[in-house]
């Protein structure tokens, strides 16, 4: 945890830290959107999040919220294959 979120007292929060491994730190964001689209989850004027008119459903008569997580992307290399395009002794 950073000083500034300690200096504010976050890690008293019940919340802190819930998302302790990478992936569930990656689900923040699509969980964000999602609930923001439902208008379940709003910024407030001061920056802040508050629960939207959405929210109801899910969290008193426990609707769902699904996500569609993309698939993570695989790094290519340029060049293609990576075999050499003349390599020695063959002219």
């Amino acid at each position: 945890s950073s000083e500034r979120s300690l200096m504010n007292g976050h890690e008293s929060l019940g919340v802190f830290g819930i998302a302790s491994s990478p992936e569930e730190a990656a689900l923040i964001k699509p969980v964000g959107r999602a609930l923001l689209l439902r208008d379940a989850l709003r910024a407030n004027d001061f920056g802040g999040l508050e629960f939207g008119p959405g929210a109801r459903g899910i969290l008193k008569e426990g609707e769902r919220v699904d996500l569609i997580v993309p698939p993570k992307r695989t790094r290519r290399t340029r060049g293609g294959t990576g075999a050499q395009l003349n390599p020695s002794g063959d002219p």
